[in-house]
């Protein structure tokens, strides 16, 4: 049960990492570029990676052997 509950942590990271990056490539092209929006975005992003990448490098570390 853990195990299945970790990789849906780390699912869920990497799919929020997934709709911040799109959301970036998005205001760029679609809206030519609202700074504001851009820049909340790209806040998103790296919260989204200090978050993540804890988690990543555990887990990396525990299933690779």
């Amino acid at each position: 049960m853990a195990k299945t509950w970790k990789n849906a942590i780390i699912q869920m990271g990497f799919f929020a990492f997934v709709v911040a990056f799109a959301e970036i490539i998005y205001q760029i092209g679609v809206r030519q570029w609202h700074y504001t929006s851009a820049v909340s975005s790209a806040f998103a992003l790296v919260a989204t990676l200090v978050v993540a990448t804890p988690i990543w490098k555990k887990y990396i570390k525990k299933y690779s052997g």
